[in-house]
């Protein structure tokens, strides 16, 4: 039964990703963390998203913003090592609280059309980057910070999706580097890649059907998914 719901969770979370840019670690990363221990997901979710993810950015390579990319990545790549370390020394719950709020505000913002342009340049994709980072490193879910960036910057649904696969990738990339790779079941791997295969060429075969406000709503709902599972998780560490 766990290896099924984590399998569900990896396909839906897949689909989610190719079709809207950003979804995989929002939906599984908590049940993963939940089944599989919090370092040991990360991984898992780092090394099956990397193909996924080229597969993504390949499809919408024409309409990446490139500098922007680089202003969230380099970010989070530096600090990701250093949250490694420090993480693990340090009470989630805290974290997890003040991520939770600070994604739900910026959800409720952008909803009631509250677009910030000091935060759609450099500053604004650095702290999302920032800010993805800790995420990623406390629950396996970075992806609320930066697809908010996207929507307040007011990305087409393809430059969503593309860009935002350059950033997951050099942060799945940094996550594996500084975790190292554990040992898991091989059959639970091998039955989560092929979730997520399954889920990525579907997402990819109706992402360019999506209406544009329709992508930009699903995203905040994503992210506003996120939010609450970071802020009822830090809530339930103090009970």
């Amino acid at each position: 039964m766990t290896i099924a719901i984590s399998v569900l969770a990896v396909l839906v979370g897949a689909f989610a990703q190719a079709s809207a840019g950003t979804g995989l670690g929002l939906i599984s990363g908590g049940i993963l963390v939940v089944t599989l221990g919090r370092e040991p997901s990360i991984v898992l979710l780092s090394l099956i998203s990397i193909p996924m993810m080229a597969a993504i950015l390949w499809q919408n390579h024409r309409d990446i913003q490139w500098k922007n990319a680089v202003f969230m990545t380099i970010p989070a790549l530096i600090a990701t090592p250093l949250l490694a370390l420090g993480l693990r020394k340090v009470a989630d719950g805290y974290l997890l609280v003040a991520a939770g709020v600070a994604v739900l505000m910026s959800v409720f913002f952008l909803l009631n059309g509250h677009n910030v342009a000091r935060l759609k340049g450099k500053i604004g994709a650095t702290g999302a980057g920032l800010l993805s980072a800790v995420m990623n490193m406390l629950s396996g879910s970075g992806g609320p910070p930066v697809a908010i960036y996207a929507v307040n910057a007011q990305w087409s649904p393809s430059a969503t999706r593309g860009t935002l696969q350059v950033f997951f990738m050099g942060m799945s990339l940094a996550s594996v580097t500084s975790l190292g790779i554990p040992l898991w079941d091989i059959r639970t791997v091998i039955f989560l890649c092929c979730a997520a295969v399954v889920g990525t060429v579907s997402g990819m075969l109706v992402a360019n059907k999506l209406p544009v406000k329709a992508a930009r709503l699903a995203i905040l709902a994503l992210a506003a998914l996120g939010g609450c599972v970071m802020l009822g998780s830090g809530i339930a560490s103090f009970l």
